[in-house]
């Protein structure tokens, strides 16, 4: 199977999921934090301090295949919508093609 070829044929978009998904926000007065969290100065901010959250993904490495026959920026995947989602990326083509 040459992927490439494929993705390319098919205006197909790929994603591949996190294992970890990283979170930040401002800090709250008094908050007390959870196990998966730390804080952290970021200079790019001034050095504010934000909480750093990390949460394992569920299926995390797992990939997502979209045809996305438009030149927007932005591509939303969904796991309850999109129905080619699987552990390898050749899986996950393989079910689009099977779709057609």
């Amino acid at each position: 199977m040459d992927i490439i070829k494929i993705i390319e044929e098919n205006s197909l978009t790929v994603r591949c999921l996190p294992y970890i998904n990283v979170s930040l926000w401002g800090i709250r007065e008094g908050q007390v934090l959870k196990e998966n969290q730390t804080l952290v100065q970021l200079p790019k901010y001034n050095n504010r301090t934000f909480v750093r959250e990390e949460k394992t993904v569920e299926h995390g490495g797992w990939w997502y295949v979209k045809e996305t026959k438009n030149t927007n920026s932005t591509v939303e995947f969904s796991k309850k919508y999109d129905k080619f989602f699987a552990p390898t990326l050749e899986q996950a083509i393989q079910m689009y093609l099977d779709s057609e």
